[in-house]
């Protein structure tokens, strides 16, 4: 296991303890078909046809278009150990916007808002002409939101963090600011819902890198190590 170096905020070795309690990560590096997972064996499906793009945060990244309602796919995310019913967990990933939508779906284990199926999800929400960054968990649409304009522009790469506290919160941060907390008092009810990227109901057109899932809570220092002063840092 060997990060990626890459200059940034000086964190020069990544936490061990990056490497506990993690799920799930893809580095989406391949230019076609499906995604690995470089810890388990949750690769990714490809749904009607995402490309890439060499532009990505560290080499690689997936490039879904809206268009085509392109998204990568593992079905069954509670078999898969993504579904955060319970306990604590974070997801981390890198996404840069092509064009917004109000409402388009970054990630999700949320098949729609008629269902009771409804785990957690981040997509794009609008405040008039302002887009932001939005982190919902379950059926109560318990939602944390960054109103920080700048980092859901059209063009630009934000790293955005989910992070579900058992009982108590949801959090969101956005390219390493603060946390923004949201209390979390409904359960969630999602009950063999797939994990997307992209691809449910307003798909996300747009770029998505180095995404990973840890069943834990990641602490301030390993989000910002995972930043790296904007710069992003790999594990695998």
């Amino acid at each position: 296991m060997t990060s990626t170096t890459t200059t940034g905020a000086g964190y020069t070795a990544e936490p061990g303890s990056l490497y506990a309690s993690i799920v799930s990560y893809w580095k989406l590096d391949e230019t076609s078909g499906t995604r690995a997972d470089s810890v388990g064996n949750h690769d990714l499906t490809d749904e009607n046809t995402v490309l890439y793009s060499t532009g990505g945060k560290l080499g690689n990244c997936a490039d879904l278009e809206a268009s085509n309602s392109e998204y990568l796919e593992r079905a069954n995310a509670s078999a898969a150990a993504l579904l955060g019913v319970t306990g604590d967990w974070t997801f981390s990933t890198w996404a840069k916007p092509e064009t917004t939508a109000s409402g388009a779906k970054l990630v999700s284990v949320w098949p729609g808002m008629g269902s009771s199926n409804r785990a957690w999800m981040i997509d794009i929400k609008k405040t008039g002409t302002d887009y932001f960054w939005s982190g919902a968990v379950g059926g109560s649409l318990t939602r944390a939101t960054d109103t920080d304009t700048s980092n859901c522009a059209a063009g630009t790469w934000a790293h955005i963090i989910l992070q579900h506290n058992d009982g108590t919160n949801v959090k969101l941060k956005v390219n390493d600011e603060a946390w923004i907390t949201t209390s979390y008092t409904a359960g969630i009810d999602a009950v063999n819902t797939d994990f997307r990227l992209g691809g449910r109901g307003t798909t996300f057109d747009g770029l998505i890198d180095e995404t990973a899932f840890w069943s834990k809570a990641l602490t301030d220092a390993e989000c910002s190590w995972l930043y790296n002063g904007g710069y992003g840092l790999s594990l695998y």
